[in-house]
Formats: structure tokens, sequence, C-alpha cells
């Protein structure tokens, strides 16, 4: 890998992480009726009422997730030197 590729996957690691630490999050009084919660620190959960629930929004993140690494992944094949013959 060249300098460019290296920097593109270490670009893509640090923003997936950072989904991770700031996940989307679900708010809702039951399952059937969910809201978005928006984006929070995993640790600290949305401010909800005594009858809400809240959840991460898994599907989401892993969406987030897959587009982020086929972004870096298309990235790291563009970036790839020709060898000269």
């Amino acid at each position: 890998m060249n300098k460019k590729q290296i920097i593109v996957l270490w670009i893509g690691i640090a923003v997936i992480v950072i989904m991770g630490i700031f996940p989307p999050w679900i708010v809702g009084q039951t399952i059937l009726s969910p809201k978005d919660g928006g984006y929070r620190f995993v640790l600290s959960h949305p401010e909800v009422r005594s009858l809400d629930c809240y959840s991460l929004n898994t599907s989401r993140l892993l969406v987030q997730w897959i587009m982020v690494a086929a972004i870096t992944g298309g990235l790291i094949v563009t970036l790839k030197e020709k060898k000269k013959d």
C-alpha cells in the first residue's frame, strides 16, 4: 500500500469508530411507533418521557458502516499506483 492508500484507510477506520461512539438512537412509546432519537454518545441514552423506551438503531448504524467501508475500499483501489514495466 502506498501512503495515500494508508491515509484513506486510517480515515475510514476513524470514521467508523466515531460512528460507533455516537450511534443513532430510536425513541418511542412502543416498538411499533419508533421515532428518530438523533445521534448521541453511546453511554448516554436520549432523554425520554416516563413511558417512552429507547434503543440503538443498529440497522441504520450497520448501513452507515457498510457505506463507509465500501467508499474506503473504492478509494483504496482507485489510489493504487500503476506499476511501470
